[in-house]
Formats: C-alpha cells, sequence, structure tokens
C-alpha cells in the first residue's frame, strides 16, 4: 500500500503529464473509448452477445479516433477564430462535434448496432463536455501566448 508522500507525488507527476498535449489526448481517448465501449456493450445486451460485442468494439475505435480527432479540429479551428470569442467558441465547438456524432451514428448504422441513438449519447455528451473545458484551456493558452 502507497504511504501518503507517495500518493501525493504520483498525483503530481500524472498532473504533469497531463499538461502534455500528446499525453493528455491518449489518456482521454483511451479512458473515454474503455467508458464508452462499456456502455455500448450494456446497451445492447439485450440484442444477444455478438451484437452488443459489435457495438462495443465500434464505440471503443470511435471514441478512441474522435477523441484524438476532436482535439486536433478544436485546435485548428479555434486558432483560427481565436480573436473573436462568439465565432471561437460557436465553430470551434459545433463543427468538430457535428462532425463526429454524424461519423459515429453512420459508423453504427453500418456495424449493424441496433440502439445508435443511446449507444453514442454518452459519448456526445462527453465529448461536448470535452470540447468546452479543451477549448477554454486552448483559448487561455492562446491568450497567455499573445501576453508575452
Amino acid at each position: 500500500m502507497l504511504n501518503n508522500r507517495k500518493q501525493v507525488s504520483l498525483i503530481i507527476l500524472f498532473k504533469s503529464y497531463l499538461r502534455k498535449r500528446r499525453f493528455r489526448q491518449i489518456f482521454f481517448a483511451i479512458s473515454g473509448a474503455v467508458i464508452a465501449g462499456l456502455w455500448a456493450y450494456l446497451i445492447n445486451l439485450s440484442f444477444g452477445e455478438i451484437t452488443a460485442i459489435r457495438a462495443m468494439l465500434a464505440q471503443i475505435i470511435l471514441s478512441f479516433i474522435s477523441t484524438i480527432l476532436l482535439s486536433n479540429l478544436l485546435e485548428k479551428i479555434g486558432s483560427k477564430f481565436s480573436k473573436n470569442i462568439w465565432l471561437f467558441f460557436s465553430l470551434a465547438w459545433m463543427i468538430p462535434i457535428a462532425v463526429l456524432i454524424g461519423i459515429m451514428i453512420v459508423f453504427h448504422f453500418l456495424s449493424g448496432t441496433p440502439r445508435i441513438g443511446i449507444t453514442v449519447a454518452p459519448s456526445t455528451i462527453g465529448g461536448s463536455i470535452y470540447s468546452v473545458f479543451y477549448l477554454i484551456t486552448f483559448k487561455e493558452s492562446i491568450s497567455n501566448l499573445s501576453n508575452c
């Protein structure tokens, strides 16, 4: 069992890694994929285990890739509209989310997922929340760079 000093050291180390862009993207992509995959499995289990596994694998792949793509899209669109705060938050948030929701729905449809809407809903909500927080921290980092 870890003592308090080691626990604090691990927390500080983890927080320092979360500040690194690539680590943050991969960490959230993996954690989001696991959570969304389990949700997809459970919500589609009543249609049989094969269907549930297929939905779970589709959602794991989608969540992992979409989290990384979403981060990159947010930065690309956000950096173009960083001067206008309204355009920054509306376009940088709406465009990536709309694109990824469309991709998820089509992917699940093609893979035969029966409950598409309820399968992608948590990922959509989680992706929206992730996007807002990512944009806030991205906007702060742009502001800090321009103040130097």
